[in-house]
């Protein structure tokens, strides 16, 4: 049975080679088409309640470009009128 098979392999071997090439380019060509998605929104509906929720609380309390104020006061103490005043300044500011 080897005997026969590599009788095939040697008979049939430009043949087998060149459908062999015309596989490594088909699968090049496919491979190129992959990509990766890491979205989370892939895995839910558009209607699903999880969803909806997550990108609710995403477009309400956070971004992805977002600014990082940091205020730190001279005497120590951040909870004065004069301090919280003027973290809600500069929190309009930025708005």
């Amino acid at each position: 049975m080897n005997d026969r098979i590599a009788v095939w392999l040697v008979r049939y071997r430009i043949f087998l080679s060149v459908i062999g090439l015309l596989g490594v380019i088909a699968l090049g060509y496919g491979v190129s088409k992959l990509y990766m998605n890491n979205s989370y929104k892939v895995f839910y509906d558009e209607d699903n309640p999880n969803r909806m929720a997550r990108e609710f609380i995403k477009s309400t309390y956070s971004s992805d470009n977002s600014i990082l104020f940091v205020v730190a006061a001279k005497d120590g103490e951040i909870f004065t009128r004069e301090t919280l005043a003027t973290i809600e300044r500069i929190t309009e500011q930025g708005w």
